[in-house]
């Protein structure tokens, strides 16, 4: 490669470059790098400042910056623009630093509370403390439960984006407002935890106190009336009163499972 030369060929130029032919076209295409096309043979030719350009291209990229926003740049391409292309970037990236550090504090959560699930003992009610807890609340169609529970799931989703709610899990449960309404348990909504507390109609809270809980290990949407009655005698046994209806905490959902026998809940009811 003649270093004196003032023009490139495309096959130099790419190599120069350390890219492709499709990308150098790519770039072209939407107006971000043009070289000089010779009209006798349909040739293309860049220049040195081609190759700044392309070199300004990658690092603006490499900074997270769109193609579109890259073009921004390069149509007001001076010192003032590169410094707030600085600031932007450094803006955003600390946004994803916090992002990563949210989905990984709500990732632990998650795997404490699942692995702490897995050790309790099944079928066993006991006598737990609880701190406040809150949740989205949609109503649920016993009816027709597995396409209520997907309909549910995208109503959490689509109300907490559309209410600018941090839910800390897209799909938690089920609540009940009365625990033995009859023979079979019947769900009244379908739950995603939140955060924290966020005025709205649709909130749930669940209040502090002492709880039976009791884990169920079995079929998704399964006949859970003997996981009901186990905790109905226990209360019976012990003259317990409940002040709440049932919780159903999922610790395993299908989400996270191909195996619908998997489903791990906690079922629990607050008592005086």
């Amino acid at each position: 490669m003649n270093s004196g030369k003032e023009l490139f060929t495309i096959g130099e130029f790419k190599t120069l470059c350390m890219t492709t032919r499709e990308t150098l076209y790519h770039y072209e295409k939407m107006g971000l790098l043009c070289p000089t096309v010779d009209e006798t043979n349909g040739y293309r030719y860049y220049t040195p400042f081609d190759y700044y350009t392309f070199m300004y291209i990658i690092h603006l990229t490499r900074l997270g910056f769109s193609l579109n926003e890259v073009h921004q740049f390069l149509d007001h391409r001076t010192m003032q623009s590169y410094i707030d292309a600085i600031a932007t970037s450094s803006v955003r990236i600390s946004e994803k630093i916090d992002a990563l550090i949210l989905r990984k504090e709500r990732m632990q959560r998650g795997y404490e509370a699942v692995r702490q699930l897995l050790q309790k003992p099944l079928d066993r009610p006991q006598i737990t403390y609880r701190e406040t807890a809150y949740y989205l609340k949609i109503p649920f169609d016993n009816a027709n439960p597995v396409v209520s529970d997907v309909e549910c799931s995208y109503q959490h989703d689509l109300y907490a984006m559309e209410n600018n709610i941090d839910v800390q899990r897209h799909y938690h449960g089920f609540y009940a407002e009365e625990p033995f309404k009859g023979p079979k348990p019947v769900f009244d909504y379908s739950l995603s935890k939140l955060t924290e507390y966020r005025e709205s109609d649709r909130l749930l809270v669940q209040p502090k106190g002492m709880y039976i809980s009791m884990c169920y290990h079995g079929p998704f949407h399964a006949d859970t009336t003997r996981s009901y009655q186990i905790i109905r005698n226990y209360l019976e046994e012990h003259r317990y009163t409940p002040l709440t209806g049932m919780f159903v905490d999922a610790g395993v959902s299908p989400f996270y499972t191909n195996d619908e026998t998997e489903f791990l809940a906690e079922l629990s009811i607050r008592i005086e």
